[in-house]
């Protein structure tokens, strides 16, 4: 897991053109959690940086190698898998910010 400075993230909140507040409510996090992680005294998950990188860079990520190959885009079949699947819970994240806004 990379470390992530407190910079990198107000640069891509502020790239993004949101307030700490939204940033967070974006994640699912606290306001004082997102406020942590840009003072550096909470560290940041990966996932979370890189939802925050494809919202900025308006690319959005594409589900693992195992469901791209199966073609398994159920409902069912993705709770199940995203618990251990880093690449597709930041697309269903991803997803669901886009219903959000």
């Amino acid at each position: 897991m990379r470390t992530h400075l407190p910079e990198d993230l107000r640069r891509l909140r502020d790239d993004l053109k949101l307030t700490q507040e939204q940033a967070a409510r974006l994640l699912g996090v606290s306001n004082n959690t997102w406020i942590r992680w840009e003072r550096g005294e909470f560290k940041c998950d990966e996932e979370s940086v890189g939802l925050l990188r494809n919202l900025a860079t308006k690319m959005y990520p594409e589900p693992c190698y195992e469901v791209r190959r199966e073609k398994k885009i159920d409902a069912k079949y993705l709770a199940g898998h995203i618990r251990a699947c880093d690449e597709c819970r930041r697309l269903i994240k991803y997803l669901a910010t886009l219903v959000k806004k």
